[in-house]
């Protein structure tokens, strides 16, 4: 298996709706000393610990992601057809024509099955009608960022730009979501 677990066309990283993430920084949270927590310590501009978007993504999931240029070889992590999820497609081109995902090969919050979620389904709405999440587990902005709990919080640095965020909700979205996610799993622990 591939160790790389996504392809990330390069399309992920500009968009009509997006900056591109080279020039995304996080604003450290003007707050005092005494409620900052470690992790906050550490915290710093995207451009000091990313030289551009392509390293964002490529570093910061420690390796899970690939930037390329074919966009028809990566998986999208957005979509607007619910009827035709794209990377059902690139699935099947990694994997031949009747590979069909039916396990969800995550843990954590992950269905055991992909299975429709329906119209209740609101922020990761493209996966609705077949999704390893269930639509209570990633009901808002705010749920998908504190589901895993102190210091996995992607604004812990301080407030993001709505571009940003939505970056994150992307993420989160396709990691929680995506059926094909747990298909290119590096670590089985």
């Amino acid at each position: 298996v591939d160790p790389v677990l996504f392809k990330c066309p390069k399309k992920l990283l500009v968009s009509s709706t997006m900056v591109s993430y080279s020039k995304v920084a996080l604003v450290s949270l003007l707050a005092p000393v005494t409620t900052l927590l470690a992790y906050e310590d550490t915290c710093a501009p995207f451009p000091d610990i990313y030289a551009d978007g392509t390293e964002l993504c490529e570093v910061m999931w420690s390796g899970a992601f690939e930037v390329v240029d074919d966009e028809s070889a990566g998986y999208t992590m957005w979509f607007f057809d619910h009827e035709n999820n794209p990377n059902d497609a690139i699935t099947r081109t990694l994997f031949g024509e009747e590979k069909t995902v039916d396990t969800c090969h995550l843990d954590y919050y992950h269905k055991d099955t992909p299975s429709a979620e329906g119209d209740g389904m609101t922020e990761c709405h493209p996966w609705k009608n077949n999704a390893c999440c269930n639509k209570t587990t990633v009901p808002s902005v705010t749920a998908l960022n504190e589901n895993y709990g102190d210091g996995y919080e992607w604004d812990r640095c301080g407030p993001m730009s709505q571009a940003c965020e939505r970056f994150f909700v992307m993420e989160a979205c396709l990691y929680e979501c995506e059926p094909a996610a747990g298909l290119f799993r590096k670590y089985n622990d």
